[in-house]
């Protein structure tokens, strides 16, 4: 759907995780952008910050080689019933975004409690600890996939317009839990991304 004011509303009346716009009264330079995107990355390998805060081209993050990703992580969800991540991104026409197609897939990781235990097995036998020897398991992280969507940079209008994807997160997500997304451009040139946020839609 095509952004509008009750999208940007619905956000604002939300519990959002994490949240960023790239407009004159949110992030409003290109450095501001890269920021909102690297403060909770953990990859980023062909997309940037670009344009200006006013003229055009307007300030945006692009991707700008094939195959480029990002990956954000938001650990320990300080929000329960996250439910919702909300993509705004350009779509736009002519040879530079021919073919622009964007990958999102977005995982859930729940940490599975350290372990404790008193006893060992040494292969033939199994010997008890001392109270004072017990063996700690480390946490380890168990992931779930929650989405996957394709994104099209391209369409048949001659203006280039903001789009705004909604994808729906289920009640999947617990406070403490880790959310993960990554965005892969897999074919084309270019995809232009203008604000995402991650919240607790009320319906």
């Amino acid at each position: 759907t095509t952004g509008d004011n009750n999208t940007t509303q619905a956000v604002t009346n939300s519990q959002c995780a994490y949240s960023w716009l790239a407009s004159k009264f949110n992030q409003a330079t290109k450095q501001q952008v890269q920021h909102a995107v690297s403060s909770v990355a953990t990859l980023i390998d062909g997309w940037v910050a670009t344009g200006y805060p006013v003229k055009k081209p307007r300030r945006t993050f692009e991707a700008t080689k094939k195959n480029a990703s990002f990956t954000i992580q938001l650990e320990n969800l300080r929000l329960s019933n996250i439910n919702q991540m909300m993509i705004m991104y350009i779509k736009s026409y002519g040879n530079k975004w021919k073919n622009s197609q964007l990958l999102v897939e977005i995982y859930r990781g729940k940490n599975i409690t350290a372990t404790t235990i008193n006893k060992i097995n040494t292969g033939n036998d199994t010997v008890a600890l001392s109270n004072n020897n017990t063996l700690i398991l480390p946490t380890t992280i168990e992931w779930k996939v929650l989405s996957t969507v394709q994104l099209s940079g391209l369409h048949n209008s001659t203006t280039s317009v903001n789009y705004i994807e909604k994808i729906d997160l289920g009640n999947n997500l617990e406070k403490g839990d880790i959310l993960q997304a990554t965005f892969t451009l897999t074919d084309g040139a270019v995809f232009q991304i203008n604000g995402l946020a991650v919240c607790n839609i009320v319906h």
